[in-house]
C-alpha cells in the first residue's frame, strides 16, 4: 500500500475566507470569539478548534 504524504501546514481561521467564517458563526448562532489553528493532517485545509461568544467549542475543517 503507497504511503499517503503529510501536509506539512494547514491554513490558520485567519486565512479561511470571510464568508466561510460567518457562515460557521451563524450555524453557532454567536460570534466567533477564538480560534486556535491544528498543525498536521493529510490536506493543507484548515482544521480550527473554534470556541463561539456562548462558551460552545467546536471543531471546523475545510
Amino acid at each position: 500500500m503507497a504511503e499517503v504524504p503529510k501536509a506539512n501546514s494547514r491554513a490558520p481561521w485567519e486565512q479561511v475566507p470571510a464568508a466561510a467564517r460567518a457562515w460557521v458563526a451563524e450555524l453557532l448562532g454567536k460570534p466567533i470569539v477564538g480560534a486556535v489553528s491544528q498543525s498536521g493532517g493529510f490536506s493543507p485545509g484548515a482544521a480550527n478548534r473554534l470556541v463561539g461568544a456562548h462558551g460552545c467549542a467546536v471543531l471546523w475543517g475545510s
